[in-house]
C-alpha cells in the first residue's frame, strides 16, 4: 500500500465537484487534513492514482500528487485526520 498527498485548485467557482470527491473517497481509506489536500491510502499505483482523479476534474484544475513518507509534519488538524496519519505513517 501506499500513501498518496493528493492536492488540487479547482479552477470553477460554484462548482460541485461531488464526483472528484467521490472518486478520491473511492481509491482507499483517506483523510481531508486541509480544504483542497487529500492522504489515501491506496493499492493502486501512482499512475493509475492521478487518471482517475484526472477524469474527474476539469481540464483547467491543477492536481499534484506525491508519494508520502514517514516524517511527515502537520500542524492544527482535527483529532481524526491526526489518528489517520499517526496509523499510516
Amino acid at each position: 500500500m501506499s500513501i498518496y498527498n493528493v492536492s488540487y485548485d479547482l479552477r470553477a467557482p460554484g462548482r460541485d465537484y461531488k464526483d472528484l470527491y467521490d472518486e478520491i473517497k473511492k481509491l482507499g481509506s483517506w483523510a481531508r487534513p486541509v480544504e483542497s489536500t487529500w492522504l489515501v491510502d491506496t493499492k493502486l499505483s501512482l499512475t493509475d492514482v492521478r487518471s482517475r482523479i484526472v477524469a474527474a476534474m476539469d481540464s483547467n484544475d491543477k492536481l499534484v500528487i506525491t508519494n508520502c513518507a514517514k516524517g511527515t509534519a502537520w500542524g492544527n488538524l482535527p483529532d481524526d485526520v491526526v489518528r489517520w496519519i499517526k496509523e499510516r505513517l
